[in-house]
């Protein structure tokens, strides 16, 4: 990823919002957790503004941990 790219995406105003709104996980463990406890098809992600864990209804292939 280009340097100026990832600035852009570090300072997405919208994104970070985004990012706010979410429930943020302290591992990737725990998102599994609740997403299994939620019974829905959920996956989890590292969020690289907050570096928190998050959930999404979108499948993560790059999802690590």
């Amino acid at each position: 990823m280009a340097r100026n790219e990832k600035q852009r995406r570090e300072f997405d105003p919208e994104r970070q919002a985004r990012c706010l709104s979410k429930v943020r996980y302290e591992s990737a463990r725990i998102a599994r957790k609740r997403a299994e406890a939620r019974g829905l098809p959920l996956y989890h992600y590292r969020c690289p503004h907050c570096g928190f864990w998050h959930l999404t209804k979108k499948r993560v292939p790059h999802a690590a941990g």
